[in-house]
């Protein structure tokens, strides 16, 4: 029989509808797949544009140092200008005294291992460790000569005045065939490490950049911003600081013993400029920057109840409460067996306030 009348069956409704229904279904598990990648797409971009700016930070931070080096450089050539022309005597006499005819550039890296750059060619064949070890301490001291009987007691306390001076003679003479060999035209005018009135010290006509330097710098021009109220310009330079800390204060010399209160100087005030950071971005609601901060906290201080409140806060408005309760357990079992101590009221209100809203 012809069933060809243009009224549809049971069945085929039936297929139909069930067609509709799978092609809905998959629509609906393609939008809820869509939707459950979002988080992660978004921290996965925050992460590349965080990227972007600290590279961009770094960028400027090099760019500003060019300018202030043209700048002075700049200067210097204006100033001879205007000087009386010598004769070739004087010129002379002005060569051998160390006056440089161009302006050099040493750059010294003391936060973290030590580097030394001498107008961008990198320091790397020590004649000894002493003359690295001298040079250390008087880039630490930037221009302010050293007395030379401070560098033998530091470099030689085992010896007698006389080799001692002999010993720190070589030595001043060996960093100085050291940078003649790396920049011969930069050093053709200025030994680099100048002695006077019984001090060693560098050439103050060469721009010398410390980045511990530079690093205290940018903590005093932020505490002087914020307390004039102007806290965006101020995070700013708090993050520039945290930028420049490789790590803590010469750390290849970590036994040398006067380094050891530079470096806990230093460490302190890069955990003073964390908390600043961290409490700015917890005010943003930036989460994750402030727990990647937190983390730098405790990798230095394992047992900063500070750092471990922040974080607790942190995973709690992340709606991840039970990572913040982790973290208190991972804080009393650190002090106990760290300092044998037990976590403050503080952090225990706050954890008991975190229980107390995953039960309610």
């Amino acid at each position: 029989m012809n069933t060809n009348d243009g009224v549809s069956s049971p069945s085929t409704n039936l297929q139909e509808h069930n067609r509709k229904h799978v092609t809905a279904d998959a629509r609906w598990q393609n939008v809820l797949s869509i939707l459950q990648g979002i988080p992660d797409d978004y921290i996965e971009a925050k992460h590349h544009l965080d990227s972007v700016y600290r590279i961009f930070s770094e960028k400027e931070l090099h760019s500003r140092e060019q300018l202030r080096q043209m700048i002075d450089t700049i200067s210097v050539a204006s100033s001879e200008r205007l000087q009386p022309t010598a004769s070739g005597s004087e010129k002379r006499g002005a060569r051998s005294s160390g006056t440089p005819s161009n302006v050099s550039s040493l750059r010294a890296h003391c936060l973290g291992n030590f580097e030394l750059v001498l107008n961008w060619k990198k320091c790397d064949r020590w004649q000894s460790l002493k003359a690295k070890l001298l040079i250390k301490y008087l880039v630490s001291h930037k221009n302010r000569p050293v007395p030379r009987e401070a560098l033998i007691e530091i470099l030689w306390p085992e010896c007698d005045p006389e080799s001692g001076n002999n010993n720190l003679k070589s030595t001043v003479y060996a960093l100085r065939q050291m940078f003649g060999k790396l920049d011969p035209a930069a050093t053709q005018n200025t030994p680099v490490v100048l002695y006077s009135d019984g001090a060693y010290h560098i050439d103050p006509a060469i721009q010398l950049w410390v980045d511990s330097e530079e690093f205290e710098s940018y903590w005093l021009a932020g505490r002087r911003l914020e307390k004039n109220k102007q806290l965006s310009e101020a995070i700013r330079y708090y993050q520039f600081a945290e930028e420049l800390y490789r790590g803590d204060f010469l750390e290849d010399e970590m036994y040398t013993e006067w380094t050891l209160l530079k470096r806990e100087a230093l460490k302190d005030t890069y955990l003073a400029i964390l908390i600043k950071l961290i409490g700015f971005s917890f005010d943003e609601q930036d989460y994750e920057n402030c727990i990647v901060y937190c983390q730098k906290i405790l990798s230095k201080d394992p047992c900063h109840e500070e750092a471990y409140s922040w974080l607790m806060r942190c995973y709690d408005r992340l709606g991840q409460s039970r990572r913040a309760q982790q973290w208190f357990d991972i804080y009393e079992n650190t002090i106990r067996k760290e300092l044998d101590a037990s976590p403050s009221q503080k952090i225990r209100t706050l954890y008991k306030q975190i229980v107390k809203r995953e039960s309610s």
